[in-house]
Order: structure tokens, then sequence, then C-alpha cells
């Protein structure tokens, strides 16, 4: 077999990253691509072996190449390409030819290949004095207070050797994590990788990131999410030696602003490299196919956050509390043992006894104990005669409105914990937005308070009496009510005694007195809309984001937060809007709007020489094309491919589909809430007539 070199492009190996280059002019390369990620920069060699006739040469016989884990670069008109060998395989041949020949293909990844090998178990903590150690455990960064939502920071003070460690109460950003994946926890013999591009913007992104058993290169690939609008990619150092460049690049066109001021502002910058394609005149070209998919357009975007939570009291006295058990099941419960034959004979003290038997049966567990939650048909609820509005409507950009929203009388059962934190004096006004420094709240759980014979009230499950036992308060799983389990029950009959049969325990309190302070999820949802105002179909069509974690809470008028010193209620003066992330979502829809509101174009080019069109990560504006067309196209170049085979050059782009929540940093440290997240940009409400008509009718 004869073989002449490729004149094209230059093939060299190496071991060591520092070392020198060899040049293998017996090692052609098919093809390479470079990409950004999540896709993989690739590279296909063929080698001969065997009897092989090389010009100027006789046959000669070549053995099998075995390069495996070499490094590599292919170098052509100015431009290079670096990876390492991953993959050979020649055939041994079965039958007895002393010179076997054949086709061995090889393989060859990018350089983040290096960055894939060693899965992250151990964490680098501080020392102290500038020095470091690993200990056996990876934590969560930035781990999450379970209900409050606030990040609660795990990275030192300062960093060592270029990069922040564990051992602190500072807040990782994106950015320092992946410089202390680069500085602390890739091998030294590896080759050095430094964080670039637009790698700043990611110092404005507070994850709560699990990166145990995950490579370098699944961490960074879970940490630079293309949904967030960001990608990136390896670009080798400068004749492949020195420091490799991890390349932050961005699909962002111009730059995305959002909050207001210090410490809460932050911008996005726009991809740096910016071009357009020119398919009119290049003899070149075979082909520039342009696609735009109008299935991802749409009309308008509408951001819903969660059901709207609200914190109310309900009373028996105003039948806002009412009575959860069958009246027959009462007038039996009464009655107790007394139907037996035996009764009437029995001393006082055994039919006492006796009555307590059947009153322990888990047919009465409704009776005295079990109360349902009934709001007025205004949805309106309190502890008083004065009912006030407990489910409030929002409009389209996620503010109150007066008056009451509708509410199915269905699928409401209570929540476990309400929104009131511990620490806060809710009868004030003016309430303070956060705990003292480095407080840590908890939420309080629903209480319920009952009256004694002084119209004093005490919670039922902290009564404070040795001779009284606590009462367990729960909120019922499947229905709208709640559980009130004195034991005996009846130590809340007082007043609804009459005629019952003796026990051993007499009523204490009045269960028309009991007042039940709780939570629940209302019908309505925090929601914002924005037009974007693209489409060209005549039917609307909606995108619809999702933000889970995104809250309105609600507080009523005259809810009770306690009891003072004289056993008195304790209420909120005027209702409260606790947390309310609307700020958020207009973020994102505004942001969202932005995005679909304008065109993006796939492009597949094909130019019949090899040749360097455009940088994966560049953002392509437009493509020139004949009878002075120009089309809009918005699109990151995803990958580009040599082939020197054919002698020919693809590229390509697309957009990815952004997801919104990802882009607005939504986990600000230090905020209370999410409001102070807001685009400093005139309210874009054309186009929501239509809309709000719509929802009206």
């Amino acid at each position: 077999m004869s073989l002449g070199t490729s004149p094209d492009h230059i093939v060299e190996t190496k071991v060591e990253w520092e070392g020198a280059w060899t040049q293998q002019p017996r090692l052609e390369c098919l093809r390479a691509r470079t990409c950004v990620a999540p896709e993989r920069s690739e590279a296909v060699f063929k080698w001969l072996y065997g009897s092989i006739a090389y010009p100027t040469h006789d046959f000669t016989g070549v053995a099998p190449l075995e390069i495996g884990d070499y490094y590599v670069r292919v170098s052509f008109d100015g431009e290079e390409w670096i990876g390492v060998i991953a993959q050979e395989a020649f055939n041994i041949f079965a039958n007895l030819e002393a010179d076997p020949t054949g086709l061995e293909p090889i393989v060859a990844y990018g350089l983040d290949q290096t960055l894939d090998g060693d899965p992250l178990t151990e964490a680098v903590v501080d020392l102290g004095g500038g020095s470091r150690d690993k200990v056996d455990f990876l934590p969560t960064f930035n781990v999450r207070h379970s209900k409050g939502g606030t990040l609660l920071g795990n990275r030192s003070g300062s960093k060592i050797d270029g990069a922040y460690t564990f051992g602190g109460t500072d807040v990782w950003s994106v950015k320092d994590i992946l410089e202390a994946l680069l500085a602390h926890y890739h091998y030294p013999s590896d080759p050095p990788f430094v964080l670039g591009g637009l790698a700043s913007d990611l110092d404005q992104i507070y994850p709560v990131v699990d990166l145990y058993g995950l490579t370098i290169r699944q961490a960074v690939e879970k940490l630079i999410d293309r949904r967030r609008g960001y990608s990136w990619r390896i670009i080798a150092g400068s004749g492949g030696i020195g420091n490799n460049t991890l390349s932050i690049v961005s699909q962002f066109k111009t730059t995305v602003n959002v909050g207001e001021a210090a410490p809460y502002e932050a911008a996005f910058a726009p991809n740096p490299t910016q071009a357009s394609i020119d398919a009119r005149t290049s003899e070149w070209i075979e082909s520039c196919v342009v696609r735009r998919e109008y299935a991802s357009e749409c009309d308008e975007v509408r951001v819903e956050g969660a059901r709207i939570k609200s914190v109310f009291s309900v009373a028996g006295g105003n039948n806002t509390l009412a009575a959860g058990w069958h009246a027959d099941h009462e007038t039996a419960y009464l009655a107790g043992a007394s139907g037996a034959a035996d009764y009437a004979g029995l001393a006082l003290s055994e039919q006492a006894y006796r009555n307590g038997l059947v009153r322990a049966d888990d047919r009465f567990d409704r009776v005295f104990r079990f109360f349902r939650v009934e709001l007025a048909s205004e949805y309106k609820a309190g502890p008083g005669t004065t009912l006030y509005r407990m489910n409030p409507p929002t409009d389209y950009r996620g503010e109150l409105l007066a008056g009451s929203a509708e509410m199915l009388a269905i699928d409401h059962p209570l929540l476990p914990t309400t929104v009131l934190e511990e620490g806060i004096d809710y009868t004030d006004s003016e309430l303070p937005q956060t705990l003292p420094t480095g407080g840590q709240s908890r939420f309080r759980k629903p209480f319920v308070l009952v009256k004694d014979d002084q119209d004093r009230y005490h919670y039922a499950d902290q009564l404070s009496d040795v001779g009284i036992p606590n009462a367990r308060v729960e909120m019922a799983d499947r229905e709208m009510g709640v559980l009130v389990e004195f034991r005996p029950a009846h130590l809340l009959a007082r007043n609804h005694w009459t005629g019952a049969e003796p026990d051993e325990w007499e009523p204490v309190f009045d269960y028309e007195d009991v007042i039940a302070t709780i939570c629940m999820e209302t019908d309505e949802r925090l929601v914002v809309v924005e037009t974007a105002a693209v489409s060209q179909a005549e039917w609307w069509r909606r995108i619809l984001i999702t933000i889970p974690d995104a809250e309105l809470w609600f507080v009523a008028r005259d809810t009770v937060v306690g009891v003072d010193e004289d056993g008195a209620l304790e209420v909120t003066p005027q209702e409260f809007e606790l947390r309310n992330d609307a700020d958020r979502l207009r973020v994102i829809a505004k942001l969202a709007a932005q995005w679909y509101g304008t065109p993006h174009r796939a492009i597949d080019l094909v130019e019949n020489r090899v040749r360097n069109i455009a940088e994966p990560g560049s953002l392509i504006l437009n493509v020139l094309g004949g009878d002075a067309l120009t089309l809009e196209c918005n699109s990151l170049v995803t990958l580009q491919q040599w082939d020197f085979e054919n002698g020919k050059t693809v590229l390509q782009s697309g957009w990815y589909a952004v997801d919104w929540r990802r882009v607005a940093p939504a986990n600000r440290p230090g905020l209370p809430s999410l409001k102070h997240l807001a685009l400093q940009t005139e309210r874009a409400d054309s186009g929501l007539d239509a809309w709000r008509q719509w929802e009206a009718d």
C-alpha cells in the first residue's frame, strides 16, 4: 500500500503538556471539530500499518500506533486544534500473515477530557494562616436554610493560592466555585486551566449546589447552564503550552440589566464577538441554510409563582371555626355507658370509670376535637364580629387588588407551618424586614387558643397547668380542619355538658371560645404578564414560565399573633404583605419577552475550503443573501468542523431555549425576600389591554 502525506495540515504529539511537540508525518487527520459545551470537541485520525510505501521510500513494515493519552495538535492555515488521544483500534488478523496491513482509526477529544477523570469527593478547607488541607467530605456549596430560603455561606473569607476554600460563612458565587475547582481540585501534573471570557458575570449568581461525585467537567456543565444563556469552551494555551482557558460565552445580544443599586444590581454582559455572514459573493460557499422555528415564538409571556399563602384567624364564636362532628355522636358521647344493663346499679365512681372507657372509643375521635374552617361567602375571617379578607386577588403585575378573589370549596388543606417568623412583633404596623444579623428564625406553627373562666386566653398545647393536660394541635391533611385533641376530649365541652353522664374529668374550656391562627394556600397565584409580540400567527401563543419558589405571603388584618401577660389577644393592626416576589417575576417576564420578541434563526453553512469561519461561541447577528435579503439570526456558533479529507468547513449555529428562572439572580445573599430584584425599564403595558379584557371575560 502506498501513501502520500497530507500537505494541508500538520499533526504533532507529545506525552507531557510542557514538553516539546513531535511531528507525526504519517498520522493523517481526517476531520476535526471544535464546539461549545455541552458538545465535545473531537478529531479523527487514520494510521496505516503493515507493508506501507511512502513517497521516496520502498515498502516497509509499519506497526500499529499506540499513543493513548498523548496530546495531539493539528496545525493548518494559521489555526490549530489541540486535544488528547482517547481511542485507537486495530485489527488483529486471525491468519498467519507475517506483515498484516490495515487502517487504525484514532479518535481524540478536546482538552476538557483532562477535566473528566477524577470524581469530586474531598473538600479543600482553610486552616488559617494561609494554609489549606483536605477533608474526606465535599459539602453542598451554600447550604440553604430549609424553610427560610436564606443562603448559608460556607466559603472562606480570603483566597489561598488564587481561590477560595471551605471554612467560612461567606457565600460562594459560580465564579468562586469554578476558580476553586480549577485551582484546588485539578491535579497539578495535568494541563493547567484558568477562567476567562465572561467569567465576571458568574460572580453575581449564587447557587446552592451539590457537586459530590461529579468530575470537574461535569461540575462545570452543572454550574454553567445554557438554559441561563451561557455556555463555555476550552481555548488551548498558545502553541499548546502554558495555561488553557475555560472561556465563558454568552448568547445575549445586548446587556441584560437586573436590579437597581448596590448590592442588588446585576448586569449580564452581551456576547463580545458578534459578526455577520455574507453569503452573496463567495464562490467557496456550497450551501447556507437558515432555519427559523416559529413554534418557539409567542405573543405573550406569563410567569407564574406559587399559590398565595394566607395567614388568618378563625374562631368558634363567629362560626368561622365550626364543630366538625355529628350531633348524634355528641349525644352518644354525653350518654357514655348509660345504656348498659348494669349501669344504674353502679356506684358513681364506677359509672364515671365506665363512661371514660366508652368515650375513649375511636368512633368519638372527632367529638369536641375536630373543627372545620368555614369562611364567609366573601372569604373573610377573624377572631371577632368584624371579619377581614383572607383571599386577596392580584393583577397582571402581581400586585394586590381590593376585594376578595373567588375560591374553590375543596382542596384547601391547611399548611403545617405559617409564614410568621419567630421573634418578630406583628402587632407593630412597621414590621422589621429582617432579624438581627446572623439570625435564622423558624416559622411558627399554626396554634390554637382556649379561654378559661376568667376570660384569659392560653395556648392549648402550652397550658402550664399541672392539673390539666395539654392538647395536641394538628392541621388536617385531607380537609380544611383543625384537630384540638384534649384527653379526655370533653375538656373543651364547658357550657355543653348539660345532661352528661358523670366522668372522672370535668370540662374546663368552651369550644365556642376556641381561636385558631392558621395558614393555607388560596386559589390565586402570583402572576406577571408581558407582551412579546413577535409571532405572526393569527392564533394566540402564550409561553408559561413557572417559578415554584416565587411567593406572596399575606396576613389578614386582626390575625391573632399571640397572648400578652394578662391573657389578652395580640392581633395585627392591619393586613400585611410579608413577601411578594412579583418584582422578581417582572424581571423574568421582561427578559423573556425581550428574548421571545427577537427573531432567532439557526445556520448550517458549508464551504468548499478549510478555514476558520467563526470561532464557536461567536454570535451571528444576521446573514446577507441575494436580492438584498438580510435575515436576522441572533444565534450562537455551536460547532465548526474541518474536513481535511474533502476540503470542506462546516459551521453550525443555534440558540438554546433560555430558562428565564435561571437568568435573574434569584438568590442574592442577604435579602429577606427577592423584591429588590427589579428590571429598571419602563413598563411595557402596550398590548395588555386585550389580555385584561380576556381575563375579565
